[in-house]
């Protein structure tokens, strides 16, 4: 495979994209605000220039793979389409599916059976976020086929999670989704996102969390597509006094995927904890970019990213911290570790602190290194195979950042597709 396309080429690639999108919101019958947004986002679209590897935020996100694609945009409305899914071990709380960008009822909890203190509404705008420059997030927006708002209302504690699924079943199948979860004060929820399937597809995915005063908000992601799709999100968290918001991902899936998140602290005496775990083999390129703004007193953000990264796979993190003046007694953390399982896997990390306030503590750091001969070593002495050593050792390595996962059921999924991963690196 190439690693650049001429000019005409890309050109190609963004009228083709621009004239599906537009036939399909021609087709729509929304209502007029929902169209004006996508018109407008497509309009940005077609002038934008596409991401390529003389700008510096897509310098080692090679997009070659996707350009080529013929994409199609399937409609799904007023079928029911089962899932094949591999979540049998799921959680019996609120669950919302989505095939190729469409609610599923057949697959989904019903919406009239929905827990007190839980509202779930259809949205009818684009909610504003922070990433109209680029050009992905512009087919995002103007593409989007459904959108849903989650509000957890005052005084409410979820004692189950809410699961947002979404899966891609038809081939080459391009889906845009868009979620806004609210939480109002004192109110604790647990949201699981999931994405699979979606052979040759491209899964766009747009998040945007509010978590208001003392309220509490875990957000646990498994990205598992296709390893032929492409699969990009952006998730934008807002935290007001007191808030709490917590993250944990594992991303294994796709040929290209990149995940942003944006957290936003705003109240005094807020909290972020965010922690990942990725996965990348073969000719993969798993993308984190995590953006952290301290604007109040007294706040606190905390990040680990861990890598395993094998084959000719790249493995990137860009991560920025910005503490804002006036932002003093700020605690925020970041690292960054990453563990080549091959001798031509890449790793490529970049971490920026941006202070522009006295008295506070703020440390980055990056790690990059192979698998520790003198830990195979105590295995082998111990009787485990070298290979199966690797393997326990590149695990573990990995769910470190996932130990804390507060749903069992999920904990345990992950800890077995953990493992089922990377022994695809030691057979390979």
């Amino acid at each position: 495979m190439t690693h650049s396309l001429l000019p005409n080429q890309v050109e190609q690639a963004q009228n083709r994209l621009h004239d599906l999108v537009d036939e399909w919101i021609q087709k729509q019958d929304d209502v007029e605000l929902v169209q004006s947004h996508r018109l407008e986002a497509l309009a940005r679209f077609a002038v934008i220039d596409m991401p390529n590897a003389r700008h510096e935020d897509w310098k080692y996100t090679r997009l070659v793979s996707l350009w080529k694609q013929d994409l199609v945009l399937p409609s799904l409305q007023g079928q029911q389409v089962p899932i094949d899914s591999a979540l049998d071990w799921q959680i019996m709380g609120v669950v919302l599916s989505f095939v190729d960008g469409h609610f599923c009822a057949d697959a989904s909890t019903s919406l009239s059976a929905l827990p007190d203190g839980l509202v779930v509404s259809a949205l009818d705008y684009n909610v504003a976020n922070h990433h109209d420059l680029d050009a992905i997030h512009c087919l995002a927006k103007a593409s989007i086929s459904a959108g849903y708002r989650l509000t957890i209302k005052a005084n409410t504690a979820l004692q189950q999670p809410i699961m947002i699924n979404q899966v891609g079943v038809h081939q080459d199948a391009l889906q845009s989704l868009q979620f806004q979860v609210v939480l109002e004060e004192n109110a604790s929820a647990t949201v699981i996102e999931v994405q699979q399937g979606a052979v040759g597809g491209l899964i766009l995915s747009q998040l945007t969390v509010s978590v208001a005063a003392n309220g509490q908000c875990t957000h646990l992601l498994w990205q598992d597509v296709d390893a032929s799709a492409h699969a990009f999100a952006w998730r934008d968290v807002t935290l007001a006094r007191d808030a709490r918001f917590m993250q944990r991902s594992l991303l294994v899936g796709g040929l290209v995927s990149r995940q942003q998140l944006t957290v936003n602290i705003t109240g005094e005496n807020a909290e972020s904890n965010v922690a990942t775990g990725v996965i990348a083999l073969g000719k993969q390129i798993q993308d984190v970019r995590t953006h952290t703004r301290h604007a109040c007193l007294n706040a606190r953000s905390q990040q680990l990213h861990r890598f395993a990264i094998g084959g000719r796979a790249n493995g990137v993190f860009h991560g920025d911290i910005l503490v804002e003046k006036g932002a003093d007694k700020t605690d925020a953390n970041m690292a960054t570790n990453n563990l080549l399982l091959s001798p031509t896997a890449q790793a490529n990390s970049k971490p920026q602190l941006e202070i522009y306030a006295d008295d506070v503590r703020c440390t980055h750091g990056v790690t990059s290194g192979t698998v520790d001969d003198a830990q195979i070593f105590y295995l082998r002495a111990r009787g485990i195979p070298a290979e199966k050593a690797k393997l326990m050792i590149s695990a573990a390595f990995v769910q470190a950042a996932l130990d804390d996962v507060p749903v069992e059921a999920l904990r345990l999924a992950w800890q077995q597709a953990i493992a089922d991963k990377l022994q695809q690196a030691l057979v390979a």
